[in-house]
C-alpha cells in the first residue's frame, strides 16, 4: 500500500507524536509499504523533500509564516501537490484534521482515518477544540484514540484504542539515586510543583540520563511507559480532572511494542 501521513512535526523535531509517526512508518516500510509523511518546515535549514529510514517527507515551508495566515499557506500548497493524496490508498491523519478539510470533500471516495494523541493542554476542553475533534471523527472511516480519556471529554467514539508502545528494554538501578524530570515544561505537567518540590530535596540530585535515573517524574504516556519499561518507578502529578483520566485511565497491561502497534494501524485500515 502507499500511505500518506499528515503531522504537524516530524524528526528531527522530538516529541511522542513525532515519535510515533516515525516508529508507525518505519515498521510499514519494513512490511513493504510505501510511506510518505506530510508535515511542516519549522526550520528552514531542513530540506522540504527527504527520506528519513524509509520514509518520504515532504515538508510545507511555513517557518516564516503567522499561525493566523498558516492554514492558507498549508491549504495552497496541499493543492499544488495533490499528487500525493491522488496516489495515496490510504490517507492517516494525526491530530492536524484541518489541513486536509478541503480535500476531504475533493477526493471523497479516498480511504481517510486519524489518531487522536491527545489534548489541547488546557482545561476544560474548548468548545471550539471539542468540535473540531468531533467533526473530525465524522468525516474520516475510523480512528485511533491514544487514550480512552478522550472520548470521554471529546464526546467521540473510539474505533480503536491505543496507549503507546516503547522499545525501551529493562536498565539495571544506579548505585546512587537520582531524579529524572521528562516533559514539556508547561502548565499541565505540573513542572512548577515539581521544581519547587526539588527544592525541597536538594540532597536527592537530578539527572538528564534515564540510566541514572532511580525515579523519574513523567506526566505523559510515552514517557511514563519508557521509564516503567526501564525498571523505574514514576510519579505523575495532575491538577484537573482531564489529566486524572489521562493518567489513571493508562492501562499498563496494554503496553505494546511498535509493531504491535502498527497491526492496530493495519487493522483499522481494513474497517
Amino acid at each position: 500500500m502507499t500511505i500518506l501521513f499528515f503531522t504537524r512535526l516530524f524528526h528531527p523535531h522530538l516529541g511522542g507524536v513525532e515519535k510515533h509517526v516515525e516508529r508507525i512508518g518505519e515498521e510499514l516500510v519494513k512490511l513493504g509499504h510505501q510511506v510518505t509523511v506530510v508535515t511542516e518546515q519549522y526550520d528552514k535549514k531542513l530540506k522540504q523533500v527527504t527520506k528519513h529510514k524509509g520514509i518520504k517527507v515532504h515538508r510545507i515551508p511555513v517557518y516564516n509564516v503567522s499561525e493566523k495566515a498558516k492554514k492558507w499557506r498549508i491549504w495552497r500548497w496541499l493543492w499544488q501537490q495533490r499528487g500525493l493524496i491522488q496516489a495515496a490508498d490510504i490517507i492517516h491523519i494525526h491530530d492536524v484534521f484541518f489541513w486536509y478539510l478541503p480535500f476531504r470533500f475533493l477526493f471523497p471516495q479516498k480511504p481517510v482515518f486519524i489518531t487522536f494523541h491527545g489534548y489541547e493542554t488546557k482545561f476544560p476542553p474548548s468548545k471550539s477544540a471539542v468540535w473540531q475533534k468531533q467533526l473530525a471523527a465524522k468525516l474520516t472511516s475510523a480512528n485511533i484514540c491514544v487514550g480512552d480519556y478522550i472520548g470521554k471529554w471529546y464526546g467521540i467514539k473510539a474505533t480503536l484504542v491505543t496507549y503507546g508502545a516503547t522499545d525501551q528494554q529493562l536498565l539495571p538501578l544506579p548505585k546512587n539515586p537520582h531524579i529524572l524530570v521528562l516533559g514539556r515544561p508547561s502548565k499541565d505537567n505540573n513542572i512548577q510543583e515539581v521544581r519547587q518540590a526539588l527544592k525541597r530535596a536538594k540532597h536527592i540530585p537530578t539527572t538528564y540520563s534515564l540510566r541514572q535515573a532511580s525515579v523519574v517524574i513523567a506526566s505523559s504516556y510515552l514517557s511514563i511507559l519508557e521509564a516503567l519499561a526501564a525498571g523505574r518507578p514514576v510519579i505523575s502529578l495532575y491538577s484537573n480532572p482531564l489529566k486524572e483520566d489521562y493518567l489513571l485511565g493508562l492501562n499498563y497491561q496494554k503496553i505494546l511494542t511498535w509493531d504491535k502497534i502498527t497491526q492496530l494501524y493495519l487493522q483499522l485500515w481494513e474497517k
